[in-house]
């Protein structure tokens, strides 16, 4: 009796704490919608960061966005490292270099991997404000110029700006990235610096050179994004973010989304950041907790009213969340897509998690 009493009590403090959580990522919606900083002046240096490896099919959508920045050309560079691509990707780069007055270099990786080849072109680069994105990625033509709005404060050493993905089809793919988007954005701005994303970031090399050897030492080939953020939070330096919308593309079958997946979820191991530790736990023991429930319920056992209580509260506020960020990102929240994705989610984020510190899985043709 005791056992169950306390199970009970267990299920109705998750479902506060996660009726807190997300309270606070709608706050942090909020301020992050309402958050318009005027344009500047001033047009700093910035050096434009990107690695890639195997990209051949993306590279001239993201040329072209670079050659239409609405930003001074004098005013900024690219920096591409090209890190050990075995398809036409470099040819498209040297191809697009002959004709281009933005100025550009590619550049040969030195290290292996996503992180490696980022540290090399920041080393590299000539401004001081570094900003980064992905080989598959379209830019906004006022990309740089939200990022140097961000950087007019003195105190900003890093920035983030949303992510979203293009194109038709893949519904749960693009309502699971919705939403991870749009935690990563609010918790950004009510102080809590879980998750970004490396596909629109921005930050000042000195912070980044201050940051580096630590860095390095993460044993991760990738994490460039997450652990940036969690050593500049350890640094006491402002965090801003930005609305210029970068688009990528989802992933093209099942098998590449788990090893994306796989890859990212395998950071976790390496979390340090006390919020994303407990971010993370969260959310880990709503999923396990509801599979555990809708596994018993299945062979007919009877669920604590509790438990009803934290579906509920965790569709509910799911729901709300996604339906305010969609708007944003232009898109529409479709009931019966959003409770499919939920249905998933209790077998989806347990598996992902556990599978991630398990077993090893491939990305871009390497394996990890």
């Amino acid at each position: 009796m005791m056992e169950q009493s306390l199970f009970i009590n267990f299920l109705a403090l998750v479902a506060v704490a996660y009726l807190y959580f997300v309270v606070k990522l709608l706050r942090g919606w909020q301020l992050f919608v309402a958050d318009n900083k005027p344009t500047a002046l001033t047009k700093k240096g910035i050096s434009v960061v990107i690695p890639f490896r195997n990209e051949a099919e993306n590279l001239a959508n993201l040329l072209q966005s670079l050659e239409a920045l609405d930003y001074p050309k004098q005013n900024f560079e690219v920096i591409l490292v090209d890190d050990a691509s075995i398809d036409a990707g470099p040819e498209i780069v040297n191809d697009w270099l002959a004709k281009t007055e933005v100025t550009t270099r590619i550049v040969l990786a030195v290290g292996s991997g996503k992180k490696a080849a980022q540290a090399q072109a920041v080393k590299l680069a000539r401004f001081e404000v570094i900003s980064c994105t992905d080989a598959d990625c379209h830019l906004p033509t006022d990309w740089l110029t939200q990022i140097n709005n961000c950087f007019q404060n003195e105190k900003v050493a890093l920035s983030f700006g949303p992510v979203t993905f293009g194109g038709d089809g893949h519904p749960f793919q693009k309502l699971e990235f919705l939403s991870l988007i749009a935690s990563t954005m609010a918790m950004l701005k009510v102080g809590w610096p879980v998750m970004g994303n490396a596909a629109n970031m921005a930050f000042t090399k000195k912070v980044f050179l201050a940051s580096d050897e630590a860095l390095q030492k993460v044993p991760n080939t990738s994490g460039d994004d997450v652990f940036l953020l969690h050593h500049v939070t350890k640094s006491g330096a402002k965090i801003e973010t930005h609305k210029a919308i970068a688009t990528t593309q989802p992933q093209p079958d099942l098998s590449t989304l788990l090893s994306q997946r796989l890859r990212w979820a395998a950071k976790a191991r390496h979390y340090q950041q006390t919020s994303a530790i407990v971010v993370g736990a969260l959310v880990l023991s709503i999923n396990a907790l509801m599979l555990a429930g809708g596994l018993a319920f299945l062979f007919g056992a009877t669920l604590p009213w509790t438990f009803w209580l934290m579906v509920a509260v965790k569709w509910v506020m799911d729901f709300i969340l996604l339906w305010r960020s969609a708007s944003f990102f232009e898109q529409k929240l479709k009931p019966h897509i959003f409770l499919m994705q939920e249905v998933l989610n209790v077998v989806y984020v347990p598996g992902v998690a556990m599978l991630s510190q398990l077993v090893r899985f491939s990305w871009k043709g390497r394996r990890y």
